[in-house]
């Protein structure tokens, strides 16, 4: 299934689910709901918190997602943001890669909405 964001892709769920659209649908809507809809905001919320251990726990969990969809620049600043977690100044390191993260997941989001939603 091509979309036309070219920020993320459906194929590695398309071959997970053997090109089954309502799984792909699914998998969509639990991206969405989970991982843009409550883990972005737990990340944040971490970082603001300064709680750099529960912050790093999170990008590690948001990575896997992010790379069923393919979303290369989401999965570069998540990488960046789970690796500088483990710094004591890792709040500063990583408040500029979190907005760009946002930004991406944001339009992901309404790419996977008007592609399959």
């Amino acid at each position: 299934m091509q979309n036309e964001f070219h920020e993320f892709s459906f194929e590695k769920i398309e071959e997970l689910t053997g090109n089954d659209p309502k799984a792909v649908k699914h998998f969509s809507e639990l991206f969405i709901s989970n991982t843009i809809g409550k883990d972005l905001p737990k990340l944040v919320a971490a970082v603001e918190g300064n709680e750099m251990k529960e912050a790093g726990e999170i990008a590690h969990r948001m990575k896997a997602s992010i790379d069923l969809f393919s979303i290369t620049e989401g999965g570069e600043r998540i990488r960046t943001i789970e690796g500088a977690c483990q710094y004591p100044d890792g709040k500063t390191r990583v408040t500029n890669e979190i907005i760009q993260l946002q930004e991406i997941l944001v339009r992901v989001k309404t790419g996977i909405e008007g592609s399959i939603l």
